[in-house]
């Protein structure tokens, strides 16, 4: 999804010819993230822990947690900043036993980091959490 390239000229401080330079860009291309979270059942979590960590991750991700940056291009994600979030949710019924990242829903890692041509991109749908 490039766009196409720019020739342009610089004649400031330069006799001729010219340099000419060309530039191009090129767009991100979206890349959907999943994650699967690991809760801790015997403590009694609210009955909609599920509904409240898909939040609460969409906030991570989306940079909406004070002190943490959005997920961006090239950016490595790292699931470690998700875990205070998450368990900030109720301290004393919610414990996080795991918090994974995949970028095809199948191979689970404790960090992603997408390409400098991505962006990456997560849906509700994509989180998946399970009480244990």
């Amino acid at each position: 999804m490039g766009i196409p390239p720019l020739l342009f000229m610089t004649k400031e401080n330069d006799s001729p010819p010219y340099p000419q330079y060309v530039m191009q860009w090129q767009r991100a291309t979206p890349l959907s993230v999943y994650f699967s979270v690991n809760i801790d059942k015997s403590l009694n979590p609210p009955c909609d822990i599920t509904e409240q960590v898909k939040k609460t991750v969409i906030r991570v991700f989306n940079g909406e947690v004070e002190g943490i940056q959005r997920a961006g291009i090239g950016a490595t994600l790292n699931v470690g900043k998700y875990y205070a979030p998450i368990i900030a949710i109720e301290p004393y019924s919610v414990s996080v036993v795991s918090v994974m990242i995949s970028q095809d829903g199948k191979n689970w890692l404790s960090a992603l980091t997408p390409g400098v041509a991505q962006v990456p991109v997560l849906q509700a749908d994509n989180i998946h959490v399970e009480l244990r």
